[in-house]
């Protein structure tokens, strides 16, 4: 007992060969195999079995199975990752499932990537362990990887074969909107540069992903009746939100700059609608087509002019739309603003005015000229 709980295998398993009992209690009636267990360590027991050539080979698949999974748990002070990969050869050489499911509803693998190894997830993928396994939890491998942040974990999965579209039903996302949320920025770029599917064809999922990138996920809700500390919880937490919409606001134009075709005039009009100015700069810093149109021959000034946004609408003017756009109903831009001229909003009063002013210098010059 005192090797054991010492962690001293090679005397233990001396003494074992030696004729000791390894399922002798202690004083309060523990048994080594409890005790090591208590600890989420492996018991010592199923090691020295592994190796004492004078043992039977008639083991509990079942204890061996839930072996297995514990030693991902394993202190790394006691047993290197070397010794823990070689443990699981020989459990699974003598009959245990790489895949086995335990009371936690968790694989090897998935201990592994909670772990953060990513030598031992190799190690058990090239064993059979399976890379799209989903728990009753609605989980998968990649979706623990992506909470641990972890990209070297994300590549390793994804190049074995694990699905990179896979949605989240408990979560209600997909891989990419989850790694989003957490703004995992480099597990997002990788995503996209492996051409993950991104569909804002449908409006819903377009809504999502600004619903996302709106969210602040690190938003300290900490109070405090000192003035002093709360001044200064109000700076960090300013200072965590502006990080947080710099982060949102990089993986949009890392989409924007490598998916510019998901931009429809459509999608910008939304966008336009919510008044996201600051999306409408990406946009159009990054040659987005500023004169884009729907199907019904609408470019996104229109829908500036639509929704009252003056200061979208002068930004587009600025670098180029077209004021003299006629969309398939033969309405002309002009037309537009008439049509939506609002007396009660000063901005569409400056926006009537100021397409006006721009139409009647251009006919002045050209009749100048």
């Amino acid at each position: 007992m005192v090797a054991y709980t010492n962690h001293q295998i090679e005397i233990f398993k001396y003494l074992l060969d030696y004729g000791a009992n390894y399922n002798i209690k202690n004083k309060n009636g523990v048994e080594p195999n409890y005790y090591e267990q208590g600890y989420k360590q492996i018991p010592l027991v199923t090691l020295i079995k592994l190796n004492n050539d004078n043992n039977n080979n008639n083991n509990n698949n079942n204890e061996n199975n839930n072996n297995i999974n514990n030693i991902n748990n394993i202190n790394n002070y006691y047993y290197s990752i070397e010794d823990k990969i070689k443990i699981m050869d020989q459990l699974i050489e003598k009959g245990s499932d790489v895949n086995f499911i335990d009371n936690s509803r968790n694989t090897p693998l998935i201990y592994a990537i909670l772990e953060n190894s990513l030598t031992e997830a190799e190690f058990l993928i090239k064993k059979g362990a399976n890379v799209n396994y989903i728990s009753s939890y609605g989980d998968s491998p990649l979706v623990h990887a992506i909470h641990k942040r972890n990209l070297s974990m994300v590549k390793l999965l994804i190049e074995y074969g694990a699905d990179i579209n896979f949605y989240i039903e408990n979560k209600h996302y997909s891989l990419l909107m989850y790694a989003i949320d957490l703004e995992a920025i480099d597990i997002v770029k990788y995503l996209i540069d492996k051409n993950v599917e991104i569909n804002f064809s449908n409006l819903n999922d377009f809504y999502e992903f600004l619903e996302i990138l709106n969210h602040n996920n690190h938003s300290n809700n900490n109070s405090n009746s000192n003035n002093t500390t709360t001044t200064a919880t109000t700076t960090t937490t300013t200072t965590t939100t502006t990080t947080n919409n710099n982060n949102k606001k990089e993986i949009f134009e890392y989409i924007v700059q490598h998916r510019g075709d998901l931009f429809t005039c459509n999608i910008i009009g939304e966008i336009i609608s919510l008044n996201r100015f600051d999306l409408i700069k990406i946009l159009i810093e990054n040659q987005i087509n500023i004169n884009i149109r729907d199907d019904q021959g609408n470019i996104p000034l229109s829908y500036g002019i639509k929704f009252n946004e003056r200061l979208i609408v002068n930004y587009l003017i600025e670098h180029g739309a077209n004021i003299y756009n006629v969309n398939h109903s033969g309405q002309t831009i002009y037309e537009l603003c008439c049509e939506c001229y609002d007396l009660n909003n000063d901005h569409s009063i400056s926006i009537y005015n100021k397409i006006k002013r721009l139409i009647q210098k251009d006919d002045h010059n050209s009749k100048k000229n």
